[in-house]
């Protein structure tokens, strides 16, 4: 949910901004990214294409910031200039990622007689098995058609109210609510039946994904893409538990709430400062570099 106090601090950055203030700028970038990356991360299931499309985001907020009349909040702004580009991106990507439901739950089940005990004692075990769990649960969103997925993220996982979602979206509300209500049902019958995670009774999988996985070259343990910091394993118990404590309904928009965030990772720190400087190189490149 959108906090008041936060929006009127960016808003005044926004004004600050617009009228050429390049500090100003900058903190807008920045305080936009966590939101931004989390929403393109869920919605291509992918770090490298979600960073990707954060520097695309940071340009075209730079280019078109001066378009904004504040006949909505900025954030809502920012949202409709993203998914208008996380659409346009996604569909050069359309062939490499088409997934149905059908298909995710039988992957579920194919080859995991082929679990490999040994794997269990090593010691990067529990990372290996929550970069499994992560990508699991991401690829669940690929299965929903793209102004579905980003209905559900926005309005399910972001909890975004329906006249802002259905802004960001461009539809009216009704039309919003029954998007959202369709794809909520459709991930929570899959998650349901399927996974151990959110439903105790399934019996979870997921340790037995770890060596297929492997087999497949879909898991590297050399090159962990979601659980490369040891934290987000350990902490994982205590957040199974409390997704577990929540009704059968809420259960699978908080384990995507819960994907791992690097919001105070030092590389991620560092990744966001550095796309900052990154777009104002292009911008000033183009000519279109806000001035202080």
């Amino acid at each position: 949910m959108e906090n008041s106090a936060l929006n009127a601090d960016l808003d005044a950055l926004v004004l600050d901004a617009q009228s050429g203030n390049q500090s100003a700028l900058n903190e807008v970038l920045l305080q936009l990214q966590h939101k931004m990356y989390n929403i393109a991360l869920r919605f291509f299931s992918n770090p490298h294409d979600a960073e990707d499309a954060c520097q695309e985001i940071n340009i075209r907020i730079v280019k078109n910031i001066h378009s904004f009349k504040g006949e909505s909040k900025f954030t809502t702004w920012v949202y409709r200039l993203a998914y208008n580009l996380l659409i346009s991106l996604k569909n050069s990507k359309k062939s490499e990622n088409s997934l149905t439901f059908e298909q995710f739950a039988e992957g579920i089940y194919i080859d995991i007689n082929d679990h490999d005990e040994a794997e269990v004692d090593k010691p990067d075990y529990q990372q290996l098995l929550q970069e499994v769990r992560v990508a699991c649960t991401l690829a669940l969103l690929q299965c929903l058609d793209d102004e579905a997925r980003m209905t559900y993220i926005l309005g399910e996982i972001f909890e975004m109210d329906h006249s802002d979602g259905s802004q960001v979206m461009n539809i009216s509300q009704d039309n919003y609510r029954k998007k959202l209500s369709r794809a909520r049902s459709k991930v929570n019958e899959v998650t349901m039946q399927h996974c151990g995670l959110v439903k105790e009774s399934n019996r979870c999988r997921c340790h037995k994904q770890v060596s297929k996985s492997m087999n497949m070259g879909r898991l590297n343990r050399n090159n962990l893409v979601f659980a490369s910091d040891r934290s987000h394993p350990e902490r994982f118990p205590e957040v199974l538990k409390m997704i577990r404590d929540l009704q059968e309904s809420q259960r699978t928009a908080e384990l995507l709430r819960n994907v791992p965030s690097d919001e105070n990772n030092e590389k991620y720190i560092n990744w966001v400062h550095a796309t900052v400087a990154s777009v104002n190189h292009r911008s000033t490149a183009n000519g279109t570099q806000v001035t202080a």
